[in-house]
C-alpha cells in the first residue's frame, strides 16, 4: 500500500479484497446526527463536516466537567489545515492523533477544547467562527 501525501483512513485500507472495508466516509454526504448527540456539539460538527475531506465520527461537549471533544478522520493531510490553524489561533484547543495498526490501519484525530459552554470565551463557538471566517 502506498500513501504518498495522504493519511490512511478507515475507508482506504482494505487488506482482504473479498471483505467489505469498514466505512467512515470523508466525502460530502448529507449529515444526519444521532438523536442522543450532545446538542452543543452539532454546530461545530456541522462546520467540521463542511470542510473538504473531514468527517466527524464522535463528539462530547464535556457537560461542564470534561473538555469539549470531537473525533474525526481526514482524507488527506491538507484537509487538516483549517483545523490546525484554528487550534493555533484560539486559546485552549489542541489536536491529537490516534493510530490503530490492526487489520485496518486508521488515524483518528481528536479536537479538544476547554471545559465549559460553547459560548464561553474561546469556546466551541469561537473555534467554529474562526474556521468559518478564515476559509479561502
Amino acid at each position: 500500500m502506498t500513501t504518498t501525501g495522504r493519511l490512511v483512513t478507515i475507508s482506504e485500507v482494505h487488506d482482504h479484497p473479498h471483505e467489505e472495508a469498514p466505512a467512515v466516509e470523508t466525502e460530502p454526504q448529507p449529515i444526519v446526527f444521532p438523536d442522543d448527540m450532545d446538542a452543543e456539539c452539532i454546530p461545530i460538527c456541522t462546520v467540521l463536516n463542511g470542510l473538504s475531506g473531514i468527517r466527524t465520527v464522535e463528539s462530547c461537549c464535556g457537560h461542564g466537567r470534561s473538555p469539549f471533544e470531537v473525533f474525526f478522520v481526514a482524507q488527506k493531510v491538507e484537509s487538516l489545515l483549517p483545523i490546525l490553524r484554528a487550534a493555533e489561533s484560539i486559546t485552549g484547543w489542541k489536536i491529537e492523533a490516534f493510530w490503530s495498526c490492526g487489520k485496518h490501519e486508521i488515524v483518528i484525530f481528536m479536537l479538544e477544547g476547554p471545559i465549559g459552554p460553547p459560548d464561553m470565551f474561546d469556546g466551541a463557538d469561537a473555534f467554529m467562527s474562526w474556521i468559518t471566517d478564515n476559509q479561502p
